[in-house]
């Protein structure tokens, strides 16, 4: 099974993807980054990739978007994106149009 390491980022004002280093010693199944990141100005939402699998929410996942309730959260999955949100406390999903591969930065060959 060739299993690919979850992407992660930061969607900052003017609706510019950026990635950041995924460090969880298991990448292919989670995520997570230096807490620093979450510090950048102009950041209005967060995505990471399901390379494996459908963008289902995981506990990990509730748990981080409850915490940046003012933000939007992409999980892009092998064929769909879904966009998460918090709207009167309670987390909501909507399915997005724009799967967003296209707008992530691509992978550098280094």
């Amino acid at each position: 099974l060739n299993m690919l390491n979850e992407r992660c980022g930061l969607i900052l004002e003017g609706e510019v993807f950026i990635e950041i280093e995924n460090i969880h010693p298991e990448p292919a199944r989670f995520l997570m980054f230096e807490e620093q990141e979450m510090r950048r100005d102009g950041i209005i939402g967060t995505w990471h990739t399901h390379p494996n699998t459908s963008p289902n929410l995981s506990v990990e996942d509730y748990r981080w978007f409850t915490s940046y309730p003012e933000l939007n959260h992409f999980i892009i999955g092998t064929f769909e994106t879904w966009r998460y949100y918090v709207e009167n406390g309670a987390l909501l999903v909507s399915h997005n149009e724009d799967h967003l591969l296209t707008r992530i930065p691509e992978r550098s060959s280094s």
